[in-house]
């Protein structure tokens, strides 16, 4: 047939072409009238949809509409979601034909190396993109956005806080004064370190302050023990204080600490170094405390 809808959609229009009567010759005459008889309903339907003023346009458009929705629902590659007029049962056989797995264990998302996965949280998606019944390749899409967002979170919030932590670290060295916020600092460490010598703190709890020195808090704290130490020149040693202040060391004790200070790397660096920032209180330690064994000696 050489109809409009034939024409439009490629096949014929169930039920044949309304209007349309065969003329001599064979050819289709076209009237494009509706029917006289349409319910209300579908001619309101029909008005909605634009298409009933001009049966000319409204007769093929409908058929070819039929025609792709025929096809689709037929295998084809347009898949027409539900509306809200269906049913529980319905909508999950869309979701089962759009989902491409048979369970939703079966999605496997991938993310970018070094990414960092909640595993509640893919579990969750998976989870969610299955009840929503959406394709899998549409949730490694999805997947793959998220893992871009949240990768900028992440860099946003510790750029936020790294320059938050340097402005509360500058704001202590303003408050205690350069050359007194290094004394601390030093006293700090030593403490800690002592601390460790002495069994009362582990070698991972070492590791872990000296993983997080830079932290604004951590250096006040340490500081800060640094500075009561340097008040009071003693440090708990296994329930004997041992003077961190050289003028309050017997010989044997000052000895004993530039023993140790000649074994640790860290003092040597600043001590040995006149570039370090810490050189001059590291100087002044350890002529202290060889003042303090020579004249303990003495």
């Amino acid at each position: 047939m050489s109809d409009a809808a034939t024409q439009l959609s490629g096949q014929p229009a169930p039920g044949g072409t309304p209007g349309a009567t065969p003329a001599p010759g064979g050819d289709t005459v076209n009237n494009y009238a509706w029917p006289q008889d349409l319910a209300a309903p579908v001619v309101d339907l029909l008005k909605s949809k634009g298409v009933y003023d001009d049966p000319k346009i409204g007769i093929p458009k409908l058929a070819n509409s039929y025609f792709e929705a025929n096809k689709a629902l037929s295998g084809g590659d347009v898949i027409i979601a539900p509306g809200d007029w269906a049913n529980e049962e319905g909508v999950e056989k869309f979701r089962t034909k759009t989902r491409g797995v048979a369970k939703f264990e079966e999605y496997d998302p991938k993310f970018a190396d070094g990414f960092e996965t909640n595993p509640n949280f893919v579990e969750f998606s998976k989870k969610l993109a299955w009840e929503w019944g959406v394709p899998k390749a549409l949730f490694q899409k999805g997947i793959t956005l998220w893992q871009d967002f949240a990768r900028g979170q992440i860099a946003n919030e510790a750029a936020r806080m790294q320059t938050e932590n340097n402005a509360a670290i500058e704001a202590l060295k303003t408050k205690q004064g350069p050359e007194v916020y290094s004394a601390n600092m030093a006293a700090g460490q030593n403490v800690v370190k002592s601390l460790k010598a002495s069994g009362r703190i582990s070698q991972a709890t070492l590791e872990a302050v000296e993983k997080h020195i830079g932290s604004a808090a951590l250096i006040e704290l340490i500081t800060g023990v640094g500075a009561g130490m340097k008040e009071s020149g003693t440090i708990g040693n296994g329930g004997h204080p041992a003077p961190t202040d050289p003028s309050q060391m017997t010989a044997e004790q000052a000895n004993a600490e530039i023993n140790r200070l000649n074994g640790d790397k860290e003092f040597q660096d600043r001590y040995l170094s006149d570039k370090h920032p810490e050189h001059a209180v590291a100087v002044e330690r350890m002529k202290n405390l060889f003042a303090a064994a020579a004249r303990k000696a003495a």
